[in-house]
């Protein structure tokens, strides 16, 4: 079982920065391959081999990994306040979402 914790920190409205912790295999548990299946050889019926050999993730030991994030995005009144400026959103609509007019 694998486990992830995320927070965003705003700072402002369109700058926020992000911690993200992750944690793989959780409980620690062995994850044993299929046993041999060749009848003829010596160790028929044996596991010798994990479910697989990859760096993170299934069969592997536990692993923690944290990693931190900036975002910086533009705002959505300030968009539609450059739509407005340029044509593409009416008076009536700027003024329903609370967008002071330009003159």
């Amino acid at each position: 079982m694998d486990l992830a914790l995320e927070r965003d920190i705003a700072f402002v409205e369109r700058v926020k920065l992000r911690f993200r912790a992750e944690v793989f295999n959780v409980f620690n548990r062995a994850q044993y391959g299929a046993p041999n299946a060749n009848l003829s050889a010596a160790n028929f019926g044996v596991i010798t081999t994990t479910i697989s050999s990859y760096a993170t993730g299934r069969g592997t030991p536990r692993e923690f990994q944290l990693s931190q994030g900036y975002r910086f995005r533009a705002g959505l009144q300030s968009r539609l306040y450059r739509d407005l400026r340029a044509g593409l959103l009416s008076q009536s609509c700027a003024q329903n979402l609370g967008i002071p007019s330009v003159e």
